[in-house]
């Protein structure tokens, strides 16, 4: 019973029992296996929280290769900038579930890396800043955030981007064309 956790994540942990949560955590040094995934937590010490997953993939990297590695950036920025505020050794890492890698394209199917991710992102509410870090609602990206939709609108207004934007359309109507 560790009181530095965030009550959601001692509540899961209550739930689904100590014995499986120390099970799961095999899955930091260990690659998920073919067509498996896992999902995970990253805490900060202010008990900021980002849910995401991770799968074997091409390569069959482990979560410690791929997730924990200072010199690679993650995905997310809120969690990139976490990182280097708090020191990225100053987090906890949990992994919470390990279960078959979710489709690229559909619904989540029950018990998928994909619906699992989605489940925890909502039910701990890790899209609202004062409680998470997630920019997207999960399961392969996932819709964002209304504070990324709203730094996507801001960056549009900006005359390179609106460039950028016109020569690619251009681009792909004379492929079209083609």
């Amino acid at each position: 019973d560790d009181p530095t956790l965030p009550e959601p994540v001692k509540a899961y942990i209550a739930t689904i029992g100590m014995e499986k949560m120390i099970e799961l955590q095999q899955y930091i040094n260990k690659p998920p296996g073919k067509g498996m995934g896992v999902v995970y937590v990253q805490i900060s010490p202010v008990n900021k929280m980002y849910a995401g997953q991770h799968v074997h993939g091409a390569k069959g990297e482990s979560f410690r290769i791929s997730r924990m590695d200072k010199r690679k950036k993650p995905g997310c920025r809120h969690v990139y900038n976490s990182f280097h505020k708090y020191g990225f050794e100053n987090f906890t890492h949990i992994i919470l579930h390990h279960g078959p890698e979710g489709q690229r394209r559909g619904d989540p199917v029950d018990g998928d890396c994909n619906e699992r991710e989605i489940y925890f992102i909502n039910h701990w509410d890790l899209l609202r800043p004062e409680v998470g870090m997630n920019l997207k609602a999960g399961g392969d990206g996932g819709a964002p955030s209304l504070e990324a939709r709203a730094a996507m609108s801001e960056a549009h207004l900006r005359p390179e981007v609106r460039e950028v934007h016109r020569e690619r359309a251009i681009a792909q109507a004379e492929e079209a064309k083609a």
